[in-house]
């Protein structure tokens, strides 16, 4: 909830420590601090995506139980999912993909450049990213940045072959 109070929403994105989102998941919980219930609302309002999974906030810090603010705060939050395993369809659906690909991802922006680090994908396996420019392999071990090869790079997606395998 921190974290979420120290954001700032800006283009409809919810800002916080350099990272830009375009999706907040809350999870299933009957209490909320009714501050960060509003920031929820107001990321929304600002064309922000927020999905509730499972039990809506019924209860706060502000009044605890029987708050009717709350609950009219709560009803406000349109996108509900019973269950956690529909989250990444509709992130998808919402915000695109960055990532298209075997393995896991974490995707970070770092000054004007996207930085996505790559875990568990075959050697040799396609990758797609929703990233544009030179790419390059960083070693974190030695500290050099070397070219890649790029199959086709076109409408803010880059298509090329990756260079490591799955524990690499």
């Amino acid at each position: 909830f921190e974290s979420l109070l120290r954001a700032e929403i800006r283009d409809g994105r919810l800002c916080v420590s350099g990272e830009r989102y375009r999706v907040l998941v809350l999870p299933s919980m009957k209490a909320i601090r009714h501050a960060a219930l509003e920031k929820a609302v107001a990321f929304q309002k600002a064309g922000g995506c927020v999905i509730v999974v499972g039990d809506a906030p019924e209860v706060s810090d502000r009044k605890g139980r029987d708050d009717p603010e709350v609950v009219q705060l709560s009803a406000r939050l349109t996108v509900r999912v019973a269950d956690a395993k529909d989250v990444p369809g509709i992130v998808e659906k919402y915000a695109g993909r960055d990532y298209t690909g075997g393995g896991m991802i974490n995707h970070r922006r770092i000054g004007n450049r996207d930085v996505y680090l790559v875990y568990g994908a075959e050697k040799g396996s396609k990758a797609i990213f929703r990233a544009s420019g030179r790419a390059e392999l960083w070693n974190p071990w030695n500290g050099t940045a070397d070219p890649l090869p790029v199959n086709s790079s076109k409408d803010g997606f880059t298509e090329l072959l990756l260079p490591l395998g799955p524990k690499e």
